[in-house]
């Protein structure tokens, strides 16, 4: 007996959820069998001869090829293909054994109905009894859908997309529910969204996993680990259908299945996730349902749980809090259980409401609080890493409801583990977390504080991330509230404030200890933050209901103001002597508050407005725009536009300043750029390339060095901002948005300059410029420069140096250069763009300049 089953991919906007599942089905004796390829070495495929109408049988023939290879081109995997003579006369069938690619012109043989938004079919056929496929037809809908080769028109579908997806049908994967952006989601999610189309042409590691199980090369389990254990409700029963997922913390890629989806071989509660690479994860359970629900899925995979909610490993509801396991390769993790609800039926149950993180803190004591149910008495349990303080303690509630204990000092390089144990009202205990994997953190020794730390707020992993600079070694991660975004260093810089778009309050972190010491409430949406120049209150936009929250920072007392005909927003803000600036993106204008947020003024600039940088010494305020392609200055004294300069990008980001030069950065998040502007001059200096999606800058003064956060590449670069080249770069959490820089060796200090302390500076002008064989620079030396030393040297695009021009002490007049195009050798230089750079004791100056030859 054979059995028949289609594979349905649908047109969908958008959808949410998250498995490598495998077609799995029952056979006659009601046993669940796994759908697959007897022979995978060798799968013969024929495509039909025409084609597809929209882009000829050629270019059809060879984008259905290079579907193939995609997969074909897995190295844990022996699957391979085998393509026959193309055929005009063969049409689809589910019983001629004959692998057949089709296109469907006229609907004569999907026969859908009209407005389905079925794009393409995969029908097998396979032995009931065995599970062995042994006939597969993809149909693609070209009655109803453009198919294009390179993406040419909005109206037409990205052939590659569709046929790598049904690729995975035809060798026996179930769909996915994994969703998420177009980088990170897995070829198998059942929807085409028709966003950034071409990027199925690289399998995500749910993907490359599921064909891996499937057809294994020799050596695949060696090279990677599995993670197993039960899924069971508050009664104890086990539950069929709960989506359980491995989320790698160091890129964020995911792995899941569905308990009971390898029935045959474990209860319907078990589960097994299978090739995961050897990384650190954390595991954690949800629902299947909203867009991707069990109407998406086939045989066994129906009758899928709905009435829990999602949560980590060890009855953890948030993320940042979640325990992370180590998966070795060529081993399996197994026990790591869960019980739906908060725990199981009578038992008592804890959470902990923070997680100490690493810190050079060696005195202590490190607080712990926790919340609790139907609990009497609570303890906290702490060790060393060399067993030698193994310590039990009680813990007493505050007048908050709240459970708090504390843990002692430890030295520099201990490791300290601990966990919670909980007695009910009938004597039954519970530990948290239970088994082997309790809470831990280590005292970082003092040599690792011997460079600059970078603080960047991890958006996705609800984490503020901690690396040395030097040495780009992890130091913390501190546990914060969902999506944080953006964050600002008090003047001290011992103080990091953090906004946490996701739970509506700001975290204050100790930037000495590495620990969230306070949390703030405030309206909905926390988003950008900026002090008063007095430092004496926090102003924070809430982007999700209108108002801006003004925080005193001596009492932390709060005060929320509505501001007025505002429908989203405000998103960015800034604050000087008189007045609160913030930007309503709708309305494509910037509000001008007074400092007490009473409404003032209402200024239009290009669309979108996102974030506001004021600079106080040009008495300006910088807008950036999210869709145009305009730099906007707003005078703050005239609260009138003074300056619209054109950017080489459309939409920008994030704005930041070098004090010293008063070079103002701008992040284009939508092209990779990073661009560098003169205020002054109100020139362009740079376009750097950055990584994917910039988002965070942050300039620390006196060291010629910015840095920039990549949210879609996880990355941080760092740029010096003489010669604009990129100096290192180093991974980080995922999505990191906001970031700060603390120097530990040296904190220097910040003044906000006024009008009234101007500086006199040189001038540099070129002409002509851009150039061909000689250009003339002429520099301009004030009075009281007089026989200041003066250097003036040019640099290529990669920031390498190419030739000094002047290095001598210039008395005060006119002085012209000249540059004929060569290096320091007398080599010419060959067509580009170069920068020149002029030093004058503590002020430098620089000109973008371009030779064509």
């Amino acid at each position: 007996m054979n059995t028949n089953y289609l594979f349905i991919l649908s047109f969908l906007a958008f959808s949410s959820a998250e498995a490598f599942l495998i077609q799995t089905f029952h056979n006659q004796n009601d046993i669940p069998t796994q759908q697959k390829w007897h022979g995978p070495e060798s799968i013969e495929i024929t495509i039909d001869q025409a084609g597809s109408k929209d882009i000829g049988s050629t270019q059809t023939h060879r984008i259905i090829r290079e579907s193939f290879r995609v997969w074909e081109n897995v190295q844990t995997s022996n699957l391979s293909f085998k393509f026959t003579q193309n055929s005009k006369k063969i049409r689809p069938s589910q019983n001629d054994r004959i692998n057949l690619i089709f296109f469907d012109e006229r609907n004569e043989y999907l026969k859908v109905p009209e407005g389905s938004g079925i794009i393409a079919v995969t029908r097998i056929n396979s032995i009931t009894k065995t599970g062995e496929i042994i006939d597969a037809d993809i149909i693609f809908n070209g009655n109803d859908f453009e198919f294009s080769a390179e993406n040419l028109s909005v109206n037409s579908i990205n052939l590659i997309d569709v046929a790598v997806h049904e690729v995975g049908h035809l060798i026996g994967l179930e769909h996915t529910p994994i969703d998420g952006h177009p980088r990170v989601r897995p070829t198998m999610n059942p929807y085409n969204r028709g966003d950034e189309q071409g990027q199925a042409k690289t399998l995500e590691p749910d993907d490359i996993a599921g064909i891996s199980y499937l057809y294994p090369s020799d050596d695949y389990s060696r090279q990677i680990g599995n993670v197993s254990g039960e899924i069971f409700d508050s009664d104890g029963n086990p539950i069929f259908g709960v989506h359980v997922v491995a989320k790698n913390i160091n890129n964020g890629s995911m792995i899941s299945t569905v308990s009971g989806a390898n029935a045959k071989n474990m209860n319907i509660g078990e589960y097994q996730i299978n090739g995961l690479p050897p990384e650190v994860y954390k595991i954690f359970i949800e629902p299947i349902n909203g867009d991707i629900s069990q109407k998406n899925f086939g045989g066994i995979f129906s009758d899928f749980p709905t009435d829990f909610s999602s949560e980590f490993y060890d009855n953890i509801k948030f993320e940042n809090l979640a325990l992370q396991l180590t998966v070795e390769a060529g081993e399996n993790l197994s026990g790591i259980n869960f019980f739906t609800g908060s725990t199981r039926l009578g038992y008592p149950y804890v959470e902990s409401t923070n997680q100490i993180a690493n810190t050079p803190d060696q005195k202590g004591p490190y607080i712990v609080t926790a919340i609790t149910e139907n609990t009497e008495n609570l303890w906290l349990e702490y060790w060393d890493n060399l067993g030698l303080s193994r310590q039990r303690v009680s813990m007493f509630r505050d007048k908050s409801g709240f459970f708090k204990g504390q843990i002692p000092g430890f030295s520099a390089g201990i490791q300290v583990n601990y966990r919670f144990e909980a007695e009910g009202q009938n004597s039954l205990t519970s530990f948290f977390p239970s088994g082997n994997y309790p809470f831990s953190f280590q005292i970082i020794r003092a040599k690792e504080l011997e460079q600059p730390i970078i603080f960047t707020a991890s958006r996705n992993d609800n984490m503020v991330t901690v690396f040395g600079m030097n040495s780009g070694k992890e130091l913390a991660r501190i546990a914060v509230g969902q999506q944080p975004i953006q964050m600002l260093l008090d003047s001290n810089r011992n103080m990091l404030f953090v906004g946490n778009t996701g739970s509506n309050f700001i975290s204050i972190i100790n930037t000495n200890t590495f620990q969230e010491v306070e949390r703030i409430p405030t309206d909905n949406q926390p988003l950008d933050l900026a002090f008063s120049p007095d430092r004496s209150k926090l102003y924070v936009s809430n982007s999700g209901s209108a108002t801006i929250t003004i925080i005193n920072i001596d009492n932390r007392k709060t005060n929320s103001i509505a501001i007025p005909n505002m429908e989203r927003g405000p998103f960015g803000i800034a604050a000087n002597n008189k007045s609160v600036f913030v930007t309503d993106i709708d309305a494509n204008s910037v509000i001008v508050l007074n400092t007490d947020g009473s409404f003032r003024k209402k200024i239009s600039v290009p669309t979108q407005p996102r974030s506001l940088l004021l600079d106080d010494k040009r008495n300006l305020l910088w807008v950036s725009s999210l869709k145009s392609d305009t730099l906007t200055a707003i005078g703050t004294q005239t609260e009138k536009i003074t300056t619209q300069i054109k950017l080489p990008t459309i939409g920008t980001f994030a704005l930041e300043q070098d004090i010293e030069s008063g070079i103002v950065f701008v992040s284009a998040h939508q092209e990779n750029a990073l661009i560098a502007i003169d205020s002054q001059n109100q020139e362009i200096l740079a376009h750097i390339n950055t990584g994917i999606n910039p988002r965070g800058i942050f300039v620390l003064p006196k060291t010629r060095k910015l840095w920039i956060t990549n949210a879609h590449s996880n990355k941080i670069l760092s740029i010096n901002t003489d010669t604009f080249a990129i100096i290192d770069s180093f991974s980080t959490g995922i999505e990191p948005r906001g970031i700060a820089v603390v120097n530990t060796l040296k904190y220097p200090t910040v003044v906000s300059r006024s009008a009234d302390m101007e500086i006199v500076r040189p001038s540099l002008h070129i002409f002509p410029n851009p150039f061909n064989s000689t250009t003339k620079i002429l520099i301009n030396i004030p009075e009281y420069r007089n026989y200041s030393k003066t250097k003036l040297s040019i640099f290529n695009i990669l920031g390498q140096h190419i030739n000094t021009l002047v290095d001598a002490k210039l008395e005060n007049r006119s002085h012209e250069i000249t540059w004929d195009g060569k290096d320091k050798d007398g080599n010419y230089m060959g067509s580009g763009y170069y920068f020149l750079k002029l030093v004058q004791n503590n002020l430098t100056i620089r000109k973008t300049i371009t030779l064509i030859r």
